[in-house]
């Protein structure tokens, strides 16, 4: 392992994700970020997989996000983007459906 190599922990923090391993994931991804000084955009691709795995559309989005600011023309990140909108939008007007029932 190149523990110094932000795009190792960057896939290490992938396959933690989809091996249902989150806790790991978290880690390897926030060593990623650390030794790239927040810089490198797959980074914040691999982060967003991993909280879509978990449901946590709003996490997912911010990391999307932050990967679109760094990259803007990976249209990963902007199609990620607007799905999450529309998932999130559904969720909310599904949680204030059943808040008026």
């Amino acid at each position: 392992l190149q523990p110094q190599n932000s795009a190792v922990w960057s896939n290490l923090g992938l396959v933690y994700s989809e091996q249902g391993e989150f806790e790991q994931a978290y880690e390897a991804l926030q060593k990623a970020k650390q030794h790239s000084a927040g810089r490198d955009q797959a980074v914040y691709a691999n982060l967003g997989i991993m909280h879509e795995f978990q449901g946590q559309h709003e996490q997912a989005l911010a990391a999307y996000q932050k990967g679109f600011q760094l990259a803007p023309t990976i249209d990963f990140y902007r199609e990620k983007i607007e799905l999450l909108q529309e998932t999130l939008a559904q969720e909310r007007s599904g949680a204030l459906k059943t808040l008026q029932e």
